[in-house]
Parts: C-alpha cells; structure tokens; sequence
C-alpha cells in the first residue's frame, strides 16, 4: 500500500500540471528529506513499520511530480530518471521485507 504514493504523485501532476515548474525544486529537496528520513528510521529504530510505510508513500508523491513533469516538458519519459526511481523504490521494498523477517 505504502507505494500507491508514486500513482498519487503522476495524479496530482495531471491535476497541476502549471504548478510543476515553480514546484521543481521544492519537490526535489522534500524528495531528500524524506530519503534521509526513511534512512534514520532504518538505522536507528527498525520497529516502527508504520512510520516507514507512510514515509515511502510521501516519497511517492514527488518522484511521481517529477517523472510526469519530465514527461510534460521534454514530451517523454528519461530513461536514466526512471531507472534512479526504481532503483530507490526496490531498495526500500529490499529494506521493508527485511525488517519484516527480522522481527
């Protein structure tokens, strides 16, 4: 459930598609933060699956934001941009599933 965030992202950027320019940048820092966020929880405190659960689904929103403003802009999808996106959401599938099995 927690990466229906990344489905939320590309549908809010159909419904602002305009906002997304000026959004750009605040997207990619709340994309960090959040990143950094999921790290710390990771490390420091593997007990709170519902915490982590809902910061993957908040990293959903802006990577979904800045793969359709790709989309918008350059009129296609950048290879390299959706593989760097994938990648970051197996990790954390990798991460999730093994806290499960450690618990």
């Amino acid at each position: 459930m927690s990466f229906v965030g990344l489905g939320c992202g590309i549908a809010l950027s159909y419904i602002a598609k305009e906002e997304l320019k000026h959004a750009k940048k605040i997207f990619i820092i709340l994309q960090i933060m959040i990143a950094v966020l999921i790290l710390v929880f990771v490390f420091l405190d593997y007990q709170r699956q519902f915490i982590l659960t809902s910061l993957i689904f908040l990293f959903g929103f802006p990577s979904g934001s800045l793969i359709m403003y790709e989309r918008f802009s350059m009129k296609k999808i950048c290879t390299k941009t959706y593989i760097i996106y994938s990648a970051i959401y197996i990790s954390f599938v990798i991460i999730l599933s093994t806290l499960q099995l450690i618990q």
